[in-house]
């Protein structure tokens, strides 16, 4: 051990706490020992600094000693090499990553390990020289003689939602929500922030969408919003697929060709043709039969449609967007809904929530509509109008809303209905819902019969989801992991989206409670860190991700299915 070298420059990336989940931030020093780096350290947090491979000889040698552990296997966490570690050194690792990808998830999830584990040290990790100089070209002058940055405001996520923390950070970076849809789609919580930034990024794609959510949630807000933002100025057609006859539905959707059927007088191009260039709604996709949806199925696969009574088929580049507020993954499963179907439209879902699911919203939300409600045609805010008082707003907030928005919106519009512009009081509210039928004493949560039956609805819609992106992520590897000969363009669109169904799961994991129990909890958390192993291996050498498929991970999509399968028979078991 060298006990004192020569001052030597070091380009540094730190990420944690100091950086606040933001990325990277540059520093430069000259230093001499691990002393000197330890001056750019915070309190109370983990730090991580990554530095470059050729910085890693020169630091090794530093007093007082940095803990040297060696080059990291792919396969294991840096929680198995830094921590443990004796606590007046500093541990260093070579983290051996092939992208900086790789390298930001696994800090993340390092740093989430670490602060449960109270750690609050500084961790090294060495990168190769290339990785490491595009980090710190993409970073930035963070830190520039000793001047803080701005750092970006990101959602207010409680610890116990770090895992989703990581999904929604990496949003934050490539999805900047526009303010007019922040005035659309209402709500300040992060699961609803989550879908305004799933919108940027189905926007910026032409991959189908699958909107799933219950009645009065905003469906069709984000399908006219994925449109406005990525295709404006192109055509919007939407179709109301349980609204509609059978006998009229291939007509409706695809046209028709003159006397092709009684009363076709004339040429007419169906709904799919119309939305040439732009964006097809099929709006409860879930209520057509098995025979329209085989026809739907054939157009998006083929691209092209026929128009009834005609021989020849048309080409068609149409943006398709399905919704639905039925459960389709357990209709395919009972044969209800064609599965190669329900795949094909699940390239990018979004899970509108119900407003039980985020009640801190329902003020913000409740305001939204009572400025619209008293507001004429003419965008002038009505005179002597009242406004909703806190204790309103609190009764509002309250009720667990079974209609979602499209129910509080009627609800104040019969308040201003009955009420007029006078002041606004709590018995005003319970009257309107003792006119509508409506019980209000059963509308606040306690822990009853019935508050216990409903807990045991949420834990089996959350096992049904969780079962849904894993049998997904299955659906789409196991074609391109069984070939023999790899095409380029269906690796690319695997791994992007494995990425996006592995995120998914991460905010699944994130609701402890909602899997029932915690060895089911515990066995999904396992699947997925051995799956975050396999994306790693998967986005670099697949190759490598092939072997690890078939002799460890094909087994443990098996595995995980049927523990996930029988938790949620025990959920239904003890209805």
């Amino acid at each position: 051990m060298v006990d004192s070298i020569s001052e030597m420059e070091v380009r540094i990336l730190s990420y944690g706490d100091d950086s606040k989940g933001c990325g990277f931030v540059r520093h430069t020093m000259r230093c001499s020992s691990s002393e000197d780096l330890q001056k750019l350290r915070g309190s109370g947090s983990p730090l991580v600094y990554v530095i470059s491979m050729d910085c890693l000889p020169r630091l090794r040698n530093f007093s007082p000693p940095i803990i040297d552990r060696g080059i990291k296997n792919k396969h294991k966490g840096l929680s198995e090499y830094l921590m443990g570690t004796r606590e007046d050194r500093i541990p260093l690792i070579d983290g051996n990553y092939g992208s900086s990808r790789q390298l930001e998830r696994s800090i993340r999830t390092f740093i989430i390990n670490a602060k449960n584990r109270r750690e609050d040290r500084l961790f090294l990790i060495g990168i190769k020289n290339a990785i490491f100089d595009k980090l710190w070209h993409d970073a930035g002058e963070s830190f520039s003689k000793g001047r803080r940055r701005q750092d970006r405001p990101y959602p207010d996520i409680d610890s116990a939602d770090e895992m989703a923390s990581v999904l929604l950070r990496d949003l934050w970076q490539r999805c900047n929500v526009p303010p007019e849809l922040e005035r659309r789609f209402v709500g300040s919580s992060w699961k609803v922030d989550l879908v305004r930034r799933f919108i940027i990024l189905a926007a910026g794609s032409d991959t189908p969408v699958l909107i799933l959510g219950d009645t009065g949630t905003g469906k069709e807000i984000v399908a006219r919003s994925i449109h406005e933002i990525g295709r404006k100025g192109t055509p919007f057609k939407a179709l109301n697929c349980g609204g509609i006859p059978d006998n009229l539905f291939e007509s409706e959707l695809f046209g028709y060709k003159k006397g092709s059927f009684t009363g076709a007088l004339e040429d007419r191009a169906g709904l799919w043709e119309e939305a040439k260039g732009g964006t097809l709604f099929l709006d409860e996709i879930g209520d057509l039969p098995l025979l329209q949806q085989v026809k739907i199925l054939r157009a998006l696969e083929d691209r092209k449609i026929r128009r009834l009574g005609e021989t020849t088929y048309r080409p068609v580049e149409t943006r398709v967007i399905a919704a639905s507020n039925r459960d389709l993954s357990s209709m395919t499963k009972m044969g209800q809904f064609r599965e190669d179907l329900y795949y094909r439209l699940r390239g990018i879902p979004i899970h509108t929530p119900a407003l039980k699911d985020h009640p801190d919203d329902i003020p913000l939300l409740a305001e939204h509509f009572w400025e619209k409600i008293t507001t004429d045609i003419r965008g002038v805010r009505m005179q002597h109008s009242p406004k909703l008082s806190r204790r309103v707003l609190d009764e509002l907030r309250a009720y667990r809303w079974p209609g979602n928005a499209r129910e509080l919106k009627m609800v104040l519009n019969n308040l201003y209905t009955i009420c007029g512009p006078k002041e606004i009081k709590e018995r005003d509210l319970r009257s309107v819902f003792y006119l509508q039928g409506q019980d209000w004493t059963t509308g606040s949560f306690h822990l009853s019969e019935r508050g216990i039956d409903l807990l045991r609805g949420d834990c089996w819609r959350h096992l049904r989801r969780a079962d849904d992106v894993i049998r997904t992520m299955r659906y789409e590897l196991t074609p391109i992991l069984g070939s023999r000969k790899i095409d380029n363009k269906a690796l690319a669109s695997a791994r992007a989206n494995l990425d996006f169904h592995l995120g998914e799961l991460e905010i699944l994991c994130q609701e402890h409670m909602l899997f029932h129990t915690d060895k089911t909890y515990s066995a999904v958390l396992g699947f997925r860190d051995r799956l975050r192993d396999f994306h790693d291996l998967f986005q670099s050498d697949i190759h490598r991700a092939k072997k690890y498929w078939n002799e460890t991970l094909a087994a443990d999509f098996e595995a995980v299915l049927t523990v996930i399968f029988r938790e949620a028979e025990r959920v239904l078991g003890t209805r």
